[in-house]
């Protein structure tokens, strides 16, 4: 059996140990945050007043989204006081109302991240938040076609949401809701996917990517999902070639 003097020589080296290790580790953290740097989004940005729900300023930048696009008629639209209060400062955001020709309401949103990266969440909080049921996921791809040609994974939520009328009635609300990411030379369809890229990338680069997460967003009577589905399609490849930018890498994008 080891002395009380060993015991005691060995606790404290052990001790001394763990306070290098602790040391070290911190030195390397406090070193590797100072080679971080913010990658360049993927989305263009604008100098443009953003307002709340109540009208007031919110912000003087934001995600490019054209309002003049082919036939349809768009209009920007506030952001809620939730989001305001709840996603980081750094956050940017585009957010507009397209309709078709026919009538169709299809809202667009965009969210880019600053140096917060807690800016981007998994897409379906967003629905379930307002009280919708998520019934099917699916996987598709919109083929872009300016300024080059490539095709752009997005993932495909239908879902209803039930309210409860002073009537005692029932409301069944049905909707669509596509969205997909995009960082610099990066587009994924993948929340965990996106996610892996941007630890790898912090690590072996030091770059911090900035993603920007894209939606769009429309009301679906029940057995119209494939004809809304096609709409928002045609919506997303007009809009698209207008404010995400792309290089060689997003061709590739469907690796993602």
């Amino acid at each position: 059996m080891k002395s009380k003097d060993a015991r005691t020589n060995s606790a404290r080296v052990a001790g001394a140990v763990v306070m290098l290790l602790i040391i070290a580790t911190a030195v390397f953290l406090v070193r590797f945050q100072g080679l971080q740097r913010l990658g360049e989004p993927g989305v263009k940005l604008v100098r443009q007043d953003v307002f709340d729900e109540g009208g007031k300023l919110a912000g003087t930048n934001a995600v490019y989204l054209p309002l003049e696009l082919g036939s349809y008629s768009a209009t920007n639209l506030p952001l809620t006081t939730a989001e305001l209060n709840w996603l980081p400062k750094d956050t940017t955001f585009g957010r507009a109302l397209y309709r078709t020709t026919n009538g169709l309401a299809i809202q667009m949103s965009a969210v880019l991240m600053g140096a917060d990266r807690t800016s981007i969440h998994k897409p379906e909080y967003c629905l379930v938040g307002q009280g919708f049921r998520i019934l099917h996921q699916e996987p598709g791809v919109v083929s872009i076609r300016q300024p080059v040609a490539y095709d752009l994974p997005v993932t495909r939520l239908t879902s209803v949401r039930e309210t409860k009328l002073a009537d005692g009635r029932t409301l069944e609300e049905r909707a669509l809701y596509v969205y997909w990411f995009v960082a610099d030379g990066k587009v994924s369809s993948d929340h965990n996917k996106r996610m892996l890229s941007s630890a790898w990338e912090l690590l072996t680069t030091g770059v911090t990517e900035r993603w920007a997460y894209i939606s769009c967003f429309a009301f679906v009577p029940q057995g119209e999902e494939a004809s809304i589905y096609a709409e928002v399609e045609k919506l997303i490849a007009s809009a698209a070639p207008e404010f995400q930018l792309v290089n060689r890498r997003t061709m590739s994008a469907r690796a993602q």
